[in-house]
């Protein structure tokens, strides 16, 4: 659903931003350096989530990103759940990405230049 996208967009925007860190009941960031982000939501809901990090400060200040960086930094995985382009499934090459766990959350920057294009 329309929803469950956004949510997970919202999600994966989040961490890019400000990482796993969770919030406390006042609002406030943990004092952790870095948390494990299956203690705080399931994998089964974020499966992409496991290789996300959070990206280094703007000059414009925290939780600020560029565009370029979300597109650069997004697993494979969630590309295809948010965009729905299941056709290039056709593709041998990207159908073997997708349906290995360990690949299918590679981010876009990481996979071959060819597969790249096919996407775009």
């Amino acid at each position: 659903s329309k929803f469950q996208r956004i949510k997970h967009f919202h999600y994966y925007l989040w961490i890019l931003a400000y990482g796993h860190k969770p919030l406390s009941d006042e609002g406030q960031e943990e004092e952790e350096e870095e948390s494990d982000i299956t203690s705080i939501l399931p994998e089964a809901t974020y499966p992409w989530a496991k290789g996300v990090r959070k990206l280094e400060v703007s000059p414009n200040g925290r939780g600020w990103i560029h565009y370029s960086n979300i597109l650069h930094h997004m697993p494979l995985s969630l590309l295809v759940f948010l965009t729905k382009i299941y056709h290039v499934l056709l593709n041998p090459q990207f159908f073997q990405y997708f349906s290995d766990p360990l690949l299918s959350n590679k981010r876009l920057h990481e996979l071959p230049k060819k597969l790249r294009k096919h996407i775009a």
